[in-house]
């Protein structure tokens, strides 16, 4: 089969991509141009000798761009031809016309030109290390968005880490939530721009994540709420929480409770963290997954005698979190309940297919929970087996607790299950 020619829109489709991806950019500003675009397939002395009519139809798609050529002579057994191989753009800007991009390059330059003047620490970070920034947050963009985004900069950098709230930011021309929408543009331009003593790179910007983009940079942001509830209001110690029968209060806070509890469950279904019944000298948490980074500085944890105790799926999301938790808190000692192989068998008939499941090294299970979690990795029983908490009937859950209660400390009441008479 004969080699196809290179067309002009080929040739299109790939200028348009070194656009977007800054490479034209950065060409640009390191001064190549004039710049020859080569033409990978164009015919040979061989193809005009046996393939003249195509060569011809293919050179005339050529000539009717009106572009410059770079020409190279080839010698047939007719005449000599020249043939272009190369198209030549003596700058950007006719890049920018040939592709019909000519308003979106100007946009870019522009800004480049506002950041020498404005903010000229970026130029480099603009025009040689990330110039496809230009394309992807620039051209497009509404006019004076950018001039917002360096006047954002600015401020940043004569108040590093202002410890204000984004919304609070008072800036000429920018409403509340503008650097909110532009985050994920602003976080590159900040991270050029900032000393590292002045970014938080622990915190990273995804980008779906706002709150991240706050912590980075030394805005407030939002604070992480705990949900809990006091499983025992008669402690007269605990003051005017007896009061309340579902609690939520900002981390910080929580961090700092001192309230009078042995025995501290985590659970991460809402249901079971409502349904959970009274036990003396107890409290649940609503828990969200992971993220324990600052509970190993909980107050009630330290207490003498505490008992943390926690109650996730059996399924490998699960015991990766109590993995978690416990690396977190330690040197803590976090007990697991419903979560060791005992409890999977038990459970088996309640357990469903759910998504693919990764083995992972968690180092911190006891031998029943790690046969629990091989089993579930090694699809023993079921494909991706999960078996959630609000799938387990409570009276094995009653049963479960009165063994934890029995175990650390003798109870001083019974635990009732709805729907069964209280034991005699």
């Amino acid at each position: 089969m004969a080699t196809a020619f290179t067309t002009p829109t080929e040739i299109k489709q790939s200028l348009r991509k070194q656009l977007q991806s800054g490479e034209l950019f950065k060409k640009h500003f390191a001064g190549l141009f004039p710049l020859t675009v080569k033409l990978r397939h164009h015919p040979g002395s061989r193809s005009l000798n046996t393939e003249f009519d195509r060569c011809s139809a293919w050179a005339r798609s050529w000539y009717a761009e009106k572009v410059e050529f770079e020409l190279k002579q080839m010698v047939t057994r007719r005449q000599t031809q020249n043939v272009p191989v190369g198209v030549i753009f003596k700058s950007l800007e006719d890049v920018g016309k040939y592709v019909g991009c000519s308003r979106e390059i100007k946009q870019a330059l522009a800004a480049v030109e506002l950041t020498r003047s404005q903010l000229p620490e970026l130029i480099t970070f603009l025009t040689e290390e990330q110039p496809g920034f230009l394309w992807q947050y620039v051209v497009g963009a509404p006019e004076g968005d950018f001039a917002l985004m360096l006047q954002f900069c600015r401020f940043l950098k004569e108040h590093p880490r202002p410890d204000i709230y984004i919304r609070s930011l008072d800036l000429p021309g920018m409403d509340t939530k503008f650097a909110e929408n532009h985050f994920a543009a602003l976080s590159h331009l900040l991270d050029a721009l900032l000393p590292e003593s002045a970014v938080d790179t622990a915190c990273s910007v995804r980008e779906s994540s706002k709150a991240g983009f706050a912590k980075r940079y030394g805005f407030k942001s939002e604070p992480t709420r705990i949900r809990f509830r006091l499983l025992d209001r008669s402690m007269p110690e605990n003051g005017l929480f007896n009061q309340a029968a579902d609690i939520e209060i900002d981390k910080d806070s929580f961090l700092q409770l001192n309230l009078k509890v042995k025995y501290i469950f985590i659970t991460e279904n809402q249901v079971n963290f409502l349904a959970f019944p009274d036990l003396p000298q107890s409290m649940v948490i609503f828990g969200k997954g992971f993220g324990f980074a600052s509970w190993r500085r909980c107050a009630l944890f330290h207490q003498q005698g505490v008992h943390l105790i926690y109650w996730g799926d059996l399924d490998a999301a699960g015991f990766e979190i109590l993995n978690q938790l416990r690396l977190e808190t330690a040197p803590l000692k976090v007990h697991s309940l419903l979560m060791d192989y005992a409890a999977l068998i038990t459970n088996l008939p309640l357990a469903v297919s759910a998504h693919v499941q990764t083995a992972k090294q968690l180092t911190a299970l006891t031998p029943g929970e790690a046969q629990a979690y091989q089993d579930i990795i090694e699809q023993r029983h079921l494909p991706n087996l999960r078996i959630e908490q609000e799938r387990i009937p409570f009276h094995r859950v009653h049963e479960a607790l009165e063994q934890v209660l029995e175990k650390y400390g003798r109870l001083t009441h019974n635990i009732q299950v709805i729907g069964q008479a209280a034991p005699k």
